[in-house]
């Protein structure tokens, strides 16, 4: 398996600072007998982090904590935000 970035989303701590989520999914690739092509599928949970690796922890829908040298809260109305 692969792991692959598959898009991002933007959320802010409470003093308004905004942070940028991005969401990486393993991947595998799944056969396609009929036409001969391979495609890549998402597998599992993403897996959520900031640009530099800086893991972020699911809390809720729209709710997350950034791991620094303190836990920072951010939060997300994104659509697209797990």
């Amino acid at each position: 398996m692969t792991q692959q970035k598959r898009g991002s989303f933007k959320a802010k701590d409470a003093a308004g600072k905004e942070y940028t989520i991005e969401k990486w999914f393993n991947m595998r690739e799944v056969d396609d007998l009929a036409t001969g092509t391979t495609t890549l599928v998402e597998v599992g949970v993403p897996r959520l982090q900031l640009a530099d690796g800086t893991e972020v922890r699911w809390v809720s829908t729209g709710v997350y904590d950034i791991q620094l040298a303190t836990t920072i809260r951010v939060t997300s109305a994104d659509p697209t935000a797990p």
